[in-house]
C-alpha cells in the first residue's frame, strides 16, 4: 500500500511540474526525461 501511495505522489508531483513547465513556456518538456523513471515506478508496483 505504501509503495502505491508513494508512486501516486510521485506521479502527481511529476504531472504538476509538467503543467508548471508548460505554463512557463519552457522549450524542453520534462515528460520524456521523466518517462523511464515513471516506468520503473510502475514496474515496481
Amino acid at each position: 500500500m505504501a509503495t502505491r501511495l508513494a508512486a501516486a505522489c510521485l506521479i502527481g508531483i511529476a504531472s504538476m511540474s509538467a503543467c508548471g513547465f508548460a505554463e512557463a513556456g519552457s522549450g524542453l518538456p520534462p515528460l520524456p526525461a521523466m518517462g523511464p523513471s515513471l516506468r520503473k515506478t510502475v514496474a515496481f508496483q
